[in-house]
């Protein structure tokens, strides 16, 4: 994915209305936002996890992805390209098996004693696995 795709992409998810409040939100100037529309600049690595958390996604793909933009050599293009998409195949197979191991020890949390990310934020423990508030904040709390 290209940097201009994950700006769209965070705008859509905050419903922002224009660039200079996707700035505001990502701590960026809106020249700055110019900048990565026209190709000119890349994600830095406090961007990369800004949009990472908006997102809620593993930085580690936005980062390899990003590398892979500025890369000029094919071959460490498609070696970047690669790696964003283990990241990526990675953070959806943890929480799938922590989701599993949430429903396999119902209200018994004391198995899930991993740390999985970007599934750390109480919210998106919440939202990703259909959590109560209650469910997710002690599971967060055991995870972290």
């Amino acid at each position: 994915m290209k940097t201009a795709e994950y700006l769209d992409q965070v705008k859509e998810k905050l419903n922002l209305s224009s660039d200079y409040q996707l700035a505001r939100e990502i701590g960026v100037s809106t020249g700055g936002i110019a900048n990565y529309r026209k190709g000119r600049n890349t994600f830095d690595q406090f961007v990369c996890f800004q949009v990472a958390d908006i997102l809620e996604i593993n930085p580690a793909e936005i980062i390899a992805n990003i590398q892979a933009e500025r890369e000029t050599d094919k071959f460490k293009r498609e070696y970047w390209l690669e790696k964003a998409q283990q990241f990526g195949r990675a953070a959806l197979l943890a929480g799938v098996i922590l989701g599993l191991m949430i429903k396999a020890s119902g209200d018994n949390l004391d198995y899930v004693k991993f740390k999985v990310y970007p599934l750390t934020h109480q919210n998106t423990l919440q939202k990703k696995l259909k959590l109560t508030r209650v469910q997710a904040h002690q599971l967060h709390s055991r995870i972290k």
